[in-house]
């Protein structure tokens, strides 16, 4: 169903009216068009026919038959809200809906050679257009696409990609960072690629399956030990300072912070003490 505007005031445009009987058309893709001169510079051709406007980058001309009407389709889901016609005399517009929520306006000249402007305010734009009424042009079909929206849209989603890749990257190098970390933790269970020159003197009790460096942190790997553990001290101030260290049972390792010169692994005390000494070879 359509509704004739009554011009020469600003009319408000019901959203909700019946649907008219043709369906949203389908855009078969972009390319430049010229009909009539000038004024369709830049439209699209569509595959029902119409030719769309890019909206925002000029206004556009409507060549409209007499005797005849031009359907001005709009985009799907914003509604109308107001119209305003300069010449409120000498032409008529309703408006409609097509599909679920497609809104149309349809305008139609009395005689020949006349202009208008309309303005077409809805609930997400407002669209300006010249009217021009002429005996040989026609436009039946009309229509607007959003290439500065399309624009935006595409760079969201430029943006979500990268956004996505740096994420990826950086899981990636974390994933790499981690496997480094736990080859190299597995290194110094079998002091695989570090510093091994040490020379090691002492009780047997306490002499290492292996020992090693990395630069940072010194690692000890003894046999089963029964008993109490030792005491793993250093020696570098020729004095025994008991070092700053961890164990790990699971794979009977000492942990000691820093490369000291010489260390000891030490139990007990007196003639009943138990000593394993380590001297780095340079």
């Amino acid at each position: 169903m359509r509704r004739a505007l009554v011009f020469g005031v600003v009319f408000v445009l019901a959203s909700s009216t019946a649907a008219l009987a043709s369906t949203a058309p389908h855009r078969v893709g972009f390319r430049d068009v010229t009909r009539h001169g000038s004024h369709h510079n830049g439209a699209i051709l569509y595959a029902d026919g119409s030719y769309r406007f890019p909206y925002g980058e000029a206004i556009p001309t409507v060549w409209v038959g007499v005797g005849d009407e031009c359907d001005i389709q709009l985009e799907p889901g914003e509604k109308i809200n107001q119209a305003i016609i300069s010449d409120s005399v000498r032409w008529k517009a309703t408006d409609g809906v097509s599909g679920a929520d497609t809104p149309h306006m349809f305008v139609k000249p009395t005689q020949d050679r006349l202009w208008a402007t309309l303005t077409i305010t809805t609930t997400r734009r407002v669209y300006h257009l010249r009217l021009q009424s002429s005996d040989g042009r026609q436009d039946e079909y009309v229509g607007f696409y959003y290439p500065q929206e399309a624009a935006a849209r595409e760079a969201v989603e430029r943006q979500r990609a990268i956004d996505r890749a740096r994420r990826a990257a950086q899981v990636a190098q974390q994933r790499a960072a981690a496997q480094r970390a736990r080859a190299a933790i597995a290194a110094t269970y079998t002091c695989a690629k570090l510093d091994t020159k040490y020379k090691v003197a002492g009780a047997n009790e306490f002499r290492p399956v292996s020992v090693c460096n990395d630069g940072a942190h010194t690692y000890i790997n003894v046999p089963e030990v029964a008993g109490d553990l030792p005491q793993p001290y250093t020696l570098d101030n020729r004095t025994d300072e008991i070092a700053n260290y961890s164990y790990d049972r699971a794979h009977r390792q000492f942990i000691l912070d820093g490369v000291p010169t010489q260390l000891a692994l030490i139990r007990g005390t007196g003639r009943g003490q138990l000593r394993t000494t380590f001297q780095r070879v340079r």
